[in-house]
């Protein structure tokens, strides 16, 4: 059971540990605790948090304001525990010197010997290797004692929900990484988030100072540090409720969607504008309930065509189905869903028609494959429907002949050869792994119960590297 936790720990630790640095830092003081007992400064305002274009910064200003009962995540949730490790290793890396005098150091646990089995030849079992001793040691790196003593709270929760889900996905004959690989997605959000968070506001800033006192309260469940007229500025902002429904440009709203959870992919490269939308399903209100699409992307210099639906829960999207694992829900990012509770993407010509009754006939879902681009606006034809089939490669545009080529046109020809090179080698020692996976998972079957969690320990430690260096 430790294992998982560690497991767990470490993939939080691993996507907070991206961010960058360059942030000047302010004075150095003791900023939460003074924030959190004093009242509001005159400096502070309702909109004195810069929060703009951040995938979470509906909910980042509702924890500023003190409106902690429309904070869309749990206290127990993935994303507090994300947003929690990914501020924390952010600011101890932008903002060291604003730290307290009391700060500590954050202490991470490493394995100071691994056990492995061996067959009758004396080589080593493939994922039989796993850790059975672990030691604590400093990172070098220091926090708020109130925000490590936070983080070591949720994270200690959340390793205990991941190990559950793992075991669940694992007897219902589920993928066990996918709670990693949705926790991926919420850590690229949050990641970006954090980064601008601090960079827009400064470190030791009497907005940023509220935030992180209310994101405190907030974790350990207590009242909030209310501001003045917050409640009325969100309200401005928020979405509309109970009003008519409205068309919205769709095939925009799924581009922006695969756009930005793409950013979590490791090999494939989504290739903006390509998504093409099928049929939608309605609900009884004429809502959508399911969009499926196809769209394109680049893998070893090659285009390709993948499908993928889209669901939507009470008008609203909710999750993100690719064909190469149809039954992992995709995290959305919460500024684009936002954004689409406000009718953004009704703001077209065309687009921005109010429905008063559901439609007469219900459209089944269906995928549909990608069209070609057309530079005169025939996307809006209707597509032939296919079935949910692995990826096919994309027919390329025939190129006139040239009769010469540059020094650059050479050398990016010869990148290109590398780099095809080395993404034929990844793709190979992926394929590796993953089989490595599969017959690690089956050999569970037989293993006698003393020794179940072990072994699920070992797969788990194999998908969780297969996540880090395969996954989308």
């Amino acid at each position: 059971m430790k294992m998982f936790m560690l497991i767990a720990s470490g993939l939080l630790a691993a996507t907070a540990a991206g961010q960058t640095t360059g942030v000047k830092p302010g004075p150095a003081k003791s900023p939460a605790r003074a924030t959190a007992t004093q009242p509001s400064a005159p400096s502070l305002t309702p909109t004195g948090l810069r929060t703009e274009g951040l995938n979470f910064g509906d909910d980042l200003t509702r924890l500023y304001v003190g409106e902690f009962g429309h904070v869309e995540f749990a206290r127990e949730g993935t994303e507090f525990s994300v947003l929690v490790s990914t501020y924390m290793t952010t600011y101890s890396r932008k903002c060291a010197d604003a730290l307290p005098k009391d700060k500590v150091e954050i202490m991470t646990r490493e394995c100071s010997q691994e056990a492995w089995t061996v067959n009758g030849y004396g080589m080593e079992i493939p994922g039989s290797r796993h850790c059975v001793s672990y030691r604590t040691v400093g990172t070098g790196r220091y926090a708020d004692p109130q925000v490590y003593a936070l983080y070591k709270q949720v994270d200690s929760a959340t390793a205990r929900t991941m190990v559950g889900d793992m075991f669940n996905a694992m007897k219902q004959g589920g993928d066990p990484a996918g709670g990693m690989r949705r926790m991926t997605d919420i850590a690229t959000y949050m990641r970006d988030d954090m980064a601008k968070l601090v960079q827009e506001n400064g470190c030791a800033s009497p907005s940023l100072m509220r935030w992180q006192a209310n994101m405190i309260r907030f974790g350990q469940g207590k009242d909030p540090i209310v501001m003045p007229g917050g409640a009325a500025a969100l309200a401005d902002k928020s979405p509309s409720a109970g009003g008519l429904f409205k068309e919205q440009n769709y095939q925009r709203l799924l581009d922006d969607l695969i756009t930005e959870e793409s950013k979590a992919w490791m090999m494939n490269r989504y290739q903006p504008g390509s998504v093409r939308t099928g049929a939608i399903t309605r609900d009884s209100q004429g809502r959508p309930s399911e969009i499926a699409a196809s769209y394109s992307f680049m893998a070893m210099q090659k285009l390709f065509v993948g499908k993928l639906r889209v669901t939507f829960l009470d008008g609203v999207p909710k999750c993100l189905y690719f064909s190469d694992n149809p039954t992992l829900c995709r995290a959305l990012s919460p500024r684009i869903v936002s954004a689409y509770r406000k009718h953004k993407y009704a703001e077209e010509a065309g687009a921005g028609q109010q429905t008063a009754r559901p439609p007469d006939a219900t459209v089944a879902a269906q995928t549909r494959a990608a069209a070609p681009a057309d530079p005169g606006g025939s996307a809006a034809q209707p597509l032939p429907a296919v079935s949910m089939e692995p990826s096919v490669p994309a027919t390329p545009p025939e190129r006139e002949p040239t009769v010469t080529q540059s020094r650059e046109a050479m050398q990016q020809a010869r990148e290109a050869a590398h780099r095809e090179r080395m993404a034929a080698a990844k793709e190979r020692q992926c394929t590796a792994l993953r089989a490595n996976i599969d017959r690690t998972r089956q050999a569970l079957a037989g293993v006698p119960p003393q020794y179940a969690e072990r072994r699920a320990a070992q797969v788990s430690r194999m998908e969780l590297s297969y996540t880090q260096q395969c996954s989308r």
